[in-house]
């Protein structure tokens, strides 16, 4: 038999999956068409849909970015939102290509499903040599992604997104080991296809990585030329992410109390389905050599381990990063990568039984995508009727989940309600409106936000105005609002923050030399430098109130921490049932309030101001006992002094840009409604003004001079021009891998069965536990 021949015969004799441009074509077509069924429901899904929890919220992006582009801030979230800032981008940019494609939002977000499923799909397929398990591997691990928590509970598009992409991690790792040039292009290229898809996927990967196929990848310099690579592929999210990192507000998940929701309990473990999963994954095992038998338990045990959190004995790891990163229960998804992982390397019988097995657990559970609620739809109409662009809308609830903040974009109004807070600058005011919202007055905040329309959910225990709805759209109170977006105050507090929902003012941790309201409220010891700042303003007239909380000396008064005693007129002097200590002022003041310790209240003309002084820790002690008289004797001191009227005209918003026409009475601080962030520029009649951040709301805060003026703020993000240049580092990668020759070699391997098989591969890739 001739030496052609007998080759032929090689070929078709054992595992005919292994060669045949035919037989890859058949298994593309079938890891695209099973791609298309699992995700089937999204592309049949109505438009606006009700998707689980998260999932409206990541629609809502698709959404924005086929109707506006992607602009670096949107109005539309919160109180302006740094757009897919501290959120990785590619997902949402695949989705809004295929929703443009298609000609819906939804259809979209199941398209990009799609895409990154059969690409994912055709990486195990891959990883496994393109064998039948690799096909089986490869259909299993769809399903599995398909009905993971991420994308069926969670509805967190992104993660799983990035979750079907996962399998390119592991082969652009083992491209980049090889260590030729255009390995380590190839491979960076595929590792950041999932670093743009989600920040927090690598990390679990990387142990995946590391305890799988070490010490194939471990190579040193082939991984500093990759860093050298990756970097310009993903410049244009990592380098703005990184240098505006103080502006997010990632949550330490040990620290809040979805540390123990996002846990996994011991006994879910037990309950069916999860526990066939685990079941079906050791009995894989099982049929394992030993050395990647101990390889993948120790993986798989390690992401059962790190899932419990809460209710692990070592809890403490999650207060410390990465784990502090990282939900729980998302450390199962190594067990979605692994099982399919763990096929390649069983036998044929036994691969086509866990597929099936897959497909019975699964199957049952095909979800269908049902129409968004007939009173968003009524809600979102009636808002879009309103007349106006100077204001937002805000529903108070948590029946909606991300389907309130989505009807932003179905009305073309701007909510306050958002989804992914972690972006949202002015985070922490937010959350103290939030709080009031459900066990107080937030008034304050919302006029503060620019709400007209506040509109409480009926059958949830919240903040509702003392009057009547104005209207009523099924469960959906609507209470209309006296709302401005520009706000004039005269309070500002300073020193030590304390929130007092009855009043408006700003807060300072330091005044600004550039801000001179009527009243300054100061709640410790300044220091010399802010000691002259306040001399400066009360020779100006300004109104001075001294609140400290402890002893020290400022103005020349000393204060000398002391036991209060009881005070005719104000609460009683006593914390918890014990002695109450404050400072109390030694000379220097006139006395208003005198004790025998000394001075409690007591004041002095600086200049054309006065200042005010009150001791005994008086401010806290007022929120203590929750004494409005005493709230209103510290912060209204003599004569309440009028605010300034501010009017304006001619308003207009874009994503990035606010202009009016402001005419205001007087010199005010001016509180303006837009998240402060550093990239907006402020401008007078075309003069740009400093602009300085309101720490109670998160606002802009700036100094607005009496008269009519033209106000104009625009954003300028001076990291836009990243993305063309990691757009030329994405073309020019793609182009050198185009245009470039793949080296071929013979590498042989000894089958199973003792038949030698040739393999034109990259030269020198490892075969070392690399299946490639």
């Amino acid at each position: 038999m001739d030496r052609k021949r007998r080759g032929w015969l090689l070929l078709f004799r054992h595992n005919k999956w292994n060669k045949g441009t035919y037989r890859n074509a058949i298994a593309t077509v079938v890891i695209l068409a099973y791609s298309i069924m699992v995700y089937a429901y999204y592309l049949r899904a109505p438009y606006p849909p009700a998707l689980p929890t998260d999932g409206n919220g990541h629609l809502f992006k698709i959404a924005k970015l086929m109707e506006s582009g992607w602009p670096p801030w949107i109005k539309e979230w919160y109180e302006g939102y740094p757009f897919l800032r501290f959120y990785p981008p590619l997902s949402y940019l695949v989705g809004a290509f295929f929703g443009r494609l298609f000609g819906s939002p939804i259809k979209g977000y199941g398209a990009a499903l799609i895409f990154a499923s059969f690409l994912g799909g055709m990486g195990i397929y891959s990883l496994g040599k393109k064998t039948t398990r690799a096909l089986l591997s490869s259909l299993t691990f769809i399903t599995l992604v398909a009905f993971s928590i991420s994308n069926i509970v969670e509805g967190n598009f992104p993660r799983t997104f990035a979750l079907a992409l996962s399998p390119l991690t592991i082969i652009g790792a083992l491209k980049i080991a090889n260590g030729s040039w255009r390995n380590i292009i190839e491979g960076s290229i595929l590792i950041s296809l999932v670093l743009l898809s989600h920040h927090s996927i690598l990390i679990p990967l990387t142990i995946l990585l590391f305890i799988l196929y070490f010490p194939d990848i471990i190579k040193p310099s082939s991984w500093i030329r990759t860093l050298g690579t990756v970097f310009p592929l993903t410049a244009f999210f990592y380098i703005p992410f990184l240098a505006d990192r103080e502006y997010s507000h990632f949550w330490e998940i040990s620290k809040t109390f979805l540390f123990k929701l996002n846990s996994i309990h011991p006994s879910m473990m037990l309950n069916f389905p999860f526990s066939l999963l685990i079941v079906g994954f050791f009995v894989l095992l099982s049929f394992m050599k030993r050395g990647k038998m101990v390889r993948f338990a120790t993986v798989g045990l390690l992401s059962l381990y790190l899932s419990l959190g809460y209710y692990s004995p070592t809890s403490f790891l999650y207060a410390h990063k990465p784990f502090s990163l990282i939900p729980p229960y998302r450390w199962l998804d190594l067990l979605i990568i692994l099982l399919p992982l763990a096929i390649l390397e069983v036998r044929e019988a036994l691969a086509i039984t866990t597929f099936i097995a897959v497909l019975l657990v699964t199957v049952p559970h095909y979800p269908a995508v049902p129409p968004l609620n007939k009173d968003y739809m009524e809600l979102a109409t009636y808002l879009h009727g309103q007349p106006g662009e100077d204001w937002r809308f805000f529903i108070n609830g948590k029946s909606g989940a991300s389907q309130f903040p989505f009807i932003a974009i179905l009305a073309k109004k701007n909510s306050l309600n958002g989804w992914y807070h972690e972006g949202n600058p002015a985070e922490d005011g937010y959350n103290r409106m939030l709080y009031l919202g459900l066990k107080g007055d937030p008034t304050v905040y919302l006029k503060a936000y620019a709400v007209k329309f506040y509109i409480a959910v009926s059958t949830e225990k919240v903040y509702r105005p003392n009057r009547k709805p104005d209207m009523k759209i099924g469960d959906f109170e609507i209470f209309i609002l006296n709302s401005s977006f520009f706000s004039p105050i005269n309070m500002v507090m300073a020193g030590k923050f304390y929130d007092i929902p009855t009043k408006a003012y700003v807060y300072f941790k330091r005044i600004p030399a550039d801000i001179h309201p009527d009243v300054v409220v100061y709640t410790s010891i300044p220091t010399k430098e802010e000691e002259s700042v306040l001399i400066e303003l009360l020779k100006k007239g300004v109104r001075v109130v001294w609140v400290p909380d402890t002893g020290g000396k400022a103005f020349n008064i000393t204060l000398k921490m002391r036991k209060i005693p009881q005070v005719p007129g104000l609460m009683p002097f006593n914390y918890y049932g014990k002695a109450w200590y404050g400072p109390l002022a030694e000379g220097n003041l006139t006395p208003i309030i005198n004790t025998s310790k000394g001075i409690l209240i007591g004041e002095r003309k600086i200049g054309n101001g006065t200042l005010y002084f009150f001791g005994g820790n008086l401010l806290f002690h007022a929120l203590y006992w929750n004494s409005s008289e005493e709230l209103e004797m510290i912060l209204s001191s003599k004569a309440e002094e009028d605010i300034a009227k501010c009017t304006y005209s001619n308003f207009s918003m874009t994503d990035l840009i606010v202009k009016a026409e402001i005419n205001c009475s007087k010199r005010t601080p001016l509180l303006v409604s837009v998240a402060y962030y550093p990239y907006w520029h402020i401008y007078i009649d075309g003069k740009e003004i400093p602009k300085f951040r309101d720490n109670r709301t998160g606002l802009i805060v700036v100094e607005m001079p009496a008269g009519t003026h033209m106000f104009s703020a625009v954003f300028k993000d001076p990291f836009i021009k990243l993305r063309y240049y990691s757009l030329v580092a994405w073309v020019m990668g793609i182009l050198y891998l185009t245009t470039t020759r793949r080296k071929k070699v013979k590498v042989y391997l000894k089958s199973d069965e003792g038949v030698f098989r040739a393999l034109n591969g990259d030269e020198g890739l490892p075969i070392r536990g690399s299946n490639l």
